[in-house]
C-alpha cells in the first residue's frame, strides 16, 4: 500500500546492477576499474543501482563518441540537468577522468564590472556598457590593453553580491568575481 519494495525486489535490482557492472568491466576501457570498484563496494541497493546507471550511461556516451559539458551528459543519463547529485559528480570525478570521456566542465569565467574598456587582438569591449561581463579565463591571454583603468579592484567571492554591487558600482572601481564552474 505504501509502494515500498520487497526484499526480493531489491535483491533482483542488485543482481541486475551487478550483471551490468560485469558487462561494463568485461568491455575493458576507461570504465573497467570504476565498474570493478563499484561491484566490490558495500553499498545500499539504491546507491549501487544509481551509480551503475551512471556508468552505463557513460559507456553509451563513449560508445557513441559523444562530448559536451556536464549538463549534456546529465541529460543523457537522467531526465534533467540537476538529476545527478553533487555526491555522484564527486564519485565520478574521483573514479574517472571525465574530460577524457568527453564530459567537460563549463568554461571558467572571470566576471568584470566597472568603467573601463578592454582591448584584445580582435577588438575592444567597453565593460561600462553593461553592468558586468564574463570573460573565459582561457581567453585572458588575448587581452592587450585596458583603457581608463580603475583606481582599485574589488574582488567579491559571492556571485549574488558581485551582481548586486556591479549594478550600483562607482566609476573608479572594477569588480571581479571568479566563476570556476
Amino acid at each position: 500500500a505504501l509502494g515500498l519494495q520487497s526484499q526480493s525486489d531489491r535483491d533482483a535490482e542488485r543482481e541486475t546492477a551487478l550483471r551490468t557492472l560485469d558487462e561494463i568491466a568485461a568491455a575493458a576501457g576507461a570504465l573497467r576499474e570504476a565498474a570493478l570498484g563499484l561491484r566490490s563496494a558495500q553499498l545500499s541497493t539504491a546507491l549501487l543501482v544509481s551509480r551503475t546507471g551512471l556508468l552505463q550511461a557513460l559507456a553509451l556516451w563513449t560508445a557513441d563518441q559523444r562530448s559536451g559539458v556536464r549538463q549534456d551528459f546529465a541529460l543523457h543519463a537522467r531526465p534533467h540537468t540537476k538529476a545527478i547529485t553533487d555526491a555522484e559528480w564527486r564519485w565520478l570525478e574521483t573514479d574517472l577522468d571525465l574530460a577524457a570521456l568527453g564530459v567537460e566542465r563549463n568554461a571558467a569565467l572571470l566576471w568584470l564590472g566597472g568603467s573601463m574598456t578592454v582591448h584584445t587582438m580582435s577588438g575592444a569591449s567597453s565593460i561600462q556598457a553593461w553592468p558586468f561581463i564574463g570573460l573565459p579565463l582561457d581567453s585572458l591571454e588575448e587581452l592587450t590593453q585596458v583603457n581608463s583603468p580603475p583606481e582599485f579592484y574589488w574582488v567579491i567571492e559571492n556571485r549574488a553580491s558581485f551582481e548586486r554591487q556591479a549594478r550600483r558600482r562607482e566609476t573608479l572601481m572594477a569588480l571581479v568575481y571568479l566563476d570556476l564552474d
